[in-house]
């Protein structure tokens, strides 16, 4: 079974290859979008590159979001497995981070504040990792992706009703999409799996002992 890796935000690709060149993982590919305006594009060039494979999927944040999306218009017909991490279930997760960032004193629009834990961000390289990564951003079209799908969509339904095994994986201090938005899924779907991380952020995994417990996970439940 082929194992494909979706990055998440528009241009932000060049950290997956890095954290799973040592997960011995087999069949693992890294799948990175081309730059798109709508989430036609992405799920468009999702569905041909899995075409009739049997795989699982390990989507970050927006790529988890594209997954999902392609499932819900059924054309994910051979997926196996899906990995969800620190993935943004509906609209509502946004107004959940503003009110997660001012019940904890935090500007949510610092980066470092809104996508790193408290001990990360005392971890100069983790900050630097992270500011490195954002580099790749796409901002045009991520406000293009805001204003088509991410203001209005909702996968509470799409969660509630999958019948493949799922595992959410989430940092515990993932300010992005804090973790009470996932309780939700644990009421709508038992059958879905959850795994923390602890003391990680919305990229848990840029701290070596994260990496280690986030590999662990994925590799476990892949296999």
């Amino acid at each position: 079974m082929r194992t494909f890796l979706l990055h998440s935000g528009p241009g932000l690709s060049s950290y997956w290859p890095e954290v799973f060149e040592d997960s011995e993982i087999a069949g693992l590919e890294h799948f990175e979008f081309p730059l798109a305006d709508h989430i036609d594009d992405y799920v468009t060039h999702l569905c041909q590159r899995v075409h009739g494979l049997d795989c699982a999927l390990v989507g970050h944040s927006f790529g988890g979001n594209i997954a999902l999306e392609a499932i819900k218009r059924g054309q994910l017909p051979h997926l196996q497995k899906l990995v969800l991490v620190n993935t943004p279930i509906s609209y509502q997760s946004e107004q959940m981070h503003l009110e997660h960032m001012a019940k904890l004193g935090l500007e949510p629009h610092d980066p470092l504040q809104s996508f790193l834990s408290s001990s990360e961000r005392q971890n100069e390289t983790c900050c630097n990792l992270l500011l490195q990564i954002l580099q790749g951003m796409d901002v045009k079209s991520l406000e293009l992706i805001n204003g088509t799908y991410l203001n209005n969509f909702d996968m509470t339904r799409t969660l509630s009703e999958l019948e493949i095994p799922c595992l959410i994986l989430s940092g515990t201090e993932d300010n992005k999409v804090p973790l009470q938005s996932h309780q939700i899924l644990r009421d709508l779907n038992g059958s879905l799996h959850f795994e923390m991380i602890h003391e990680a952020g919305h990229f848990p995994f840029l701290l070596h002992e994260h990496k280690t417990a986030f590999l662990q996970a994925v590799r476990g439940f892949v296999a």
